[in-house]
């Protein structure tokens, strides 16, 4: 796990990378159908203080690297990760 903080301390939020057989089936899902063909998925699980938390998913297509984030429920979520 890595934690981010700010400047002052305050925890920003938690990157948690989580086994593929840990990973919701409708995260692993949304992935799939998504980008078909894609190889080398990584999923990240990113934890805010009071927010609901988002997997981030990483993999490589035709070459090119991708990410996504989606909610548990597979559902897409624009999240802006300046680390």
């Amino acid at each position: 796990m890595v934690a981010h903080y700010d400047r002052n301390g305050h925890h920003l939020d938690s990157h948690i990378p989580y086994n593929r057989n840990d990973v919701p089936p409708a995260v692993v899902e949304k992935a799939q159908k998504n980008y078909p063909g894609g190889r080398n998925y990584n999923y990240t699980r990113i934890e805010h203080p009071g927010q609901q938390p988002l997997f981030q998913i990483s993999l490589n297509l035709g070459g090119s690297n991708k990410t996504l984030y989606v909610d548990d429920h597979g559902r897409e979520k624009k999240y802006n990760d300046h680390h």
